[in-house]
Parts: C-alpha cells; structure tokens; sequence
C-alpha cells in the first residue's frame, strides 16, 4: 500500500511540474525497476498475458521492456512497448465505435463478442485498464486517445443525451430535438391549469422540424445502425407520440450503459484502482496525462523549440543544419508530428509540459559518416536517450527529405 501511494504522489508531482516546474527531481524517491521480456512475433498476446497475470509485475516497480532476441533494454524499448502495443488495440477491428473525432469509444458488447469472443474483449478491456494505470503511475505516454464519453463513464460522471453527440454530433443532434419536442409535450401534458380545448390547441402547435410527425420518422425500439433490442420484440415496435420518452430513455441508457457495462467494468479491473480521484480532473485533462499532446501549437514554434532542444557535439545554435531542422519541425503538420516524434523518441506525442518535459531533453548532435557527402546519410536516433544524430546537410530541402524518408521508413519497420 505504501508503494502504492508513493507512487501516486510520483504522479502528481509530474502532473504539477507543468504549472511549477521548480519542483526538484529530489522531491521525487526513485523505485525499483522491473524487466519484463516481450515477443514482437505476438505482441498483443504478450501484452494481454503481462498485464493480466496475477502477480507477473509489481506495481511498486517501474516496468521497463525488452524484446525476446534483441540486446536494447530501457527506456527506449519501454516507450516503443507502449506505442506498438497501443497500436494493435487501436486497429481491432470490430472493436471501436466510429466516432467524429477518431476517439476509442466501445461498440455494443454483443457486436464484438460475435468476433473476438466474450474471453477475449474481456481481457482486452481488462489489459487497456491496467496499461493505462501504469502508464500513468509509471510516467509513461500511450496512443490511446479514449473518448471523453468513456472517462466520464468509468469516472461515475452523470450521462446525459449531450453525451450522444459529443459521440456522432449529426445522430446527436437529431435525438436532442426528438427531446426537446418530448419535453414540450409533457410540459404540456402536465400542465393541470390548462382546459382541455386549450391543450389540445397547443399539442397540435407542437410539432417537429418541416412538420413531419413521430410516425413519419420509422424508428423503431432499436438502437439505430443495429438489430439490438431496446427492449423485448423492440424492432416491430414503433416509436409515437405516446411512447417517445420511453425510446429516448432506453436508448440513453442502452448505448452508454447497458451494452457497454461488461467493457468498463473489466476496464475498470484492469485499471486495478479507485478512479474517483479522476473526477477532479477534466477528460480533456485526462486525455493529456494518458498520450500527452500535439495539438498545441506553440510547442512547435521555432522560438520555443530552440529553448528545450540541445545542438551539441559539432553544433550550436547558429549552426545552419541545427536551424533546418527547427525550420522543418515547426513546418509539420499533426501527421507528421506523430511521426516525427516515435522516430526519435518512440512515444508518437509529446508528454504533459511538452518538450521542457522530455526526459532525457532532445539533443542533436552532428553525424560523421567519414565521407565527402552527408547527403546521402539518413539521420539515425538513441531513443532511449532523446539523441538525435544529423549529418551535416547543405540545404533545408535536403534535411526536409532526408528526415521525411527516415521517420517514415521507421513507422514501416
């Protein structure tokens, strides 16, 4: 337990630098670390099985990854793990809900239970919880950008029909004027004072957009773009006037509670923790603490970049290959940032605080490849180390195409 908790307070302190960047390294007590072997050839299966086995890690030690058959070890390795393994989660198929904003949100229990089996959604959901927790407690980034929906779930957070379309802002809005005429309705429904002839008039009045009335409509007690029932026989059960209300809540609670319930509880399992405490944060903040961030664009400015990233060991800051490459990061776009970032760090987004944070700082040094023509030398990387080795380009376009062809080839590989 006190592991536990010293751990959390490790996190925390990370979580405060970016607002009070002062507090020392010291302020932080060093844990134990803890290597663990994994097999490229079965990443996903090797990943379940680390996270999912009783007792195989320690949360009070640090994890740090090496691949079967390969010497690297450290933090190097480690990041790339969290990268590649967030990488196969993501492209399951049958597995995410499509969503406006490429978020992880899950599909209906029983659509991917048809395809990957109930064991196995369970484990997965139950290994996405525990790889979050320690990237979290661990100080490490992940490509898992899960809906801000998701959090406000597993947090306890109400739901409310808003959470529909932060999901499908089109569906969203459709079912948002289903229950504003709802609502009017049964305002008028209630309304006692009101004579009947009165009531009447004004139920009449009340009418959807262009007019068109419930029945027109043909939805039935389904969840839309599925044979899911709402409830018992729901697809020969036409939705009317009379029972408008009672779809409009089954639905709310069909999509966002009931046929994701088993996802976030074994989520919840593998996160192995109270989640409460998340509650004081934003999701968006969430977000940022999980995979870090590349959309701020003041990061990639030249101005902040030559503050945090070093020229050393044959250059300097008025260097013209140091300069190119500033010139070519601030020119990428969020695509190429991702890029950019696994080449040379293994982690796809910047952490919390951005490059002040990456630890150890990024530093460029000059690349001797005993020829007469850098050119034709690609730049290479220490990850585990943030080291950047360039060669000594004579031209931005060069640098620009040489880096291109570099991060690319390591994306494929």
């Amino acid at each position: 337990k006190y592991g536990e908790f010293h751990r959390s307070i490790h996190f925390l302190l990370q979580h405060l630098r970016k607002k009070h960047p002062a507090i020392p390294d010291s302020a932080i007590a060093k844990q134990s670390k803890e290597k663990c072997k994994i097999d490229r050839k079965t990443l996903l299966q090797s990943c379940v099985n680390l996270f999912t086995t009783p007792g195989r890690v320690k949360r009070k030690n640090f994890l740090e990854i090496q691949y079967c058959n390969e010497e690297g070890t450290g933090l190097g390795p480690t990041l790339e793990f969290y990268y590649l393994c967030s990488k196969e989660f993501r492209h399951l198929k049958d597995f995410w809900r499509e969503t406006e904003d490429s978020s992880l949100f899950p599909i209906p229990y029983d659509l991917s239970v048809a395809v990957h089996s109930e064991e196995n959604v369970l484990k997965y959901y139950e290994t996405l919880g525990a790889i979050i927790s320690r990237a979290i407690s661990d100080d490490r980034l992940t490509d898992l950008p899960f809906s801000s929906v998701f959090w406000d779930i597993c947090i306890g957070k109400p739901i409310t029909f808003k959470h529909i379309s932060q999901l499908d802002s089109t569906f969203g809005k459709s079912i948002n004027e289903l229950r504003e005429y709802s609502m009017k309705r049964t305002k008028i429904l209630d309304n006692n004072e009101l004579e009947e002839e009165i009531k009447n008039r004004q139920l009449e009045n009340c009418k959807l957009k262009d007019d068109v009335s419930v029945e027109d409509l043909c939805l039935y007690f389904t969840i839309p773009g599925t044979d899911l029932d709402l409830k018992n026989n729901g697809k020969d059960v036409l939705v009317t006037d009379d029972n408008l209300e009672e779809y409009l809540q089954l639905l709310l609670d069909q999509m966002l509670n009931k046929t994701i319930c088993k996802q976030v509880e074994a989520f919840k399992k593998g996160f192995g923790r109270s989640m409460e405490y998340l509650k004081i944060l934003k999701s968006s903040e969430i977000e940022l603490i999980v995979c870090g961030n590349n959309d701020d664009d003041k990061e990639w400015t030249v101005t902040n970049m030559k503050e945090h990233i070093i020229p050393a060991h044959g250059y300097q800051e008025t260097s013209k290959t140091y300069i190119y490459l500033l010139d070519y990061m601030s020119g990428l776009d969020k695509d190429m940032r991702r890029q950019f970032l696994t080449f040379v760090t293994g982690s796809p987004r910047l952490p919390l605080g951005g490059f002040k944070s990456l630890k150890p700082k990024m530093s460029v040094v000059r690349k001797n490849e005993g020829s007469e023509n850098p050119n034709q030398y690609l730049p290479s990387v220490m990850t585990c180390q943030n080291f950047l080795k360039i060669p000594e380009y004579i031209s931005f376009e060069i640098l620009a195409e040489r880096f291109t062809t570099a991060s690319s080839e390591g994306q494929e590989s």
